[in-house]
């Protein structure tokens, strides 16, 4: 499976593996990564991934499903400074639709269907240092960015970040 750089860095560093990411949440980082490739011209920055965003479990405490159990939120005081767009907050029993296959030997490490995620504090732990993170927030002019723009753009440039 090939995995974006960014991706396994979040998925090495939080712990996680893809298949317990919610699909909007594959659609967030997508865009994400998108708005720092095509729109900045610079590496994705994971400091200001962890400024922006935090990874919460879902269902009540030992209740997640393995598949979707812990999906991507926008920190309270950054949700009128990214990205303005409707992500669909409910994907009703969307799991009845998806399946995983086995991918080839040694991949597991992204894609273990039988790895349950615990909680860990690194979820919603947040850069210490924020002037580089102000620095790259300004590089884009976010009144002439939503969300379905970007990813109207990843769907005609037909690439998926991710």
């Amino acid at each position: 499976m090939l995995v974006h750089p960014f991706l396994q860095g979040m998925l090495v560093f939080y712990e996680i593996r893809i298949c317990n990411l919610h699909p909007n949440s594959i659609l967030l980082l997508a865009t994400f990564i998108h708005i720092y490739d095509a729109f900045v011209g610079i590496e994705t920055h994971f400091k200001l991934f962890q400024y922006l965003f935090c990874l919460m479990k879902k269902g009540v405490v030992g209740g997640s499903k393995i598949a979707g159990g812990v999906y991507l939120d926008l920190n309270d005081e950054m949700k009128n400074r990214y990205l303005s767009c409707p992500w669909k907050t409910s994907l009703t029993e969307w799991y009845k639709r998806w399946f995983y296959i086995m991918d080839e030997s040694g991949s597991a490490m992204f894609c273990d269907v039988g790895y349950m995620p615990e909680k860990r504090t690194s979820w919603t732990e947040r850069p210490v240092y924020t002037g580089q993170v102000e620095e790259l927030m300004n590089l884009i002019d976010w009144s002439r960015l939503d969300g379905l723009g970007v990813v109207s753009n990843i769907l005609s440039r037909r690439v998926m970040p991710c």
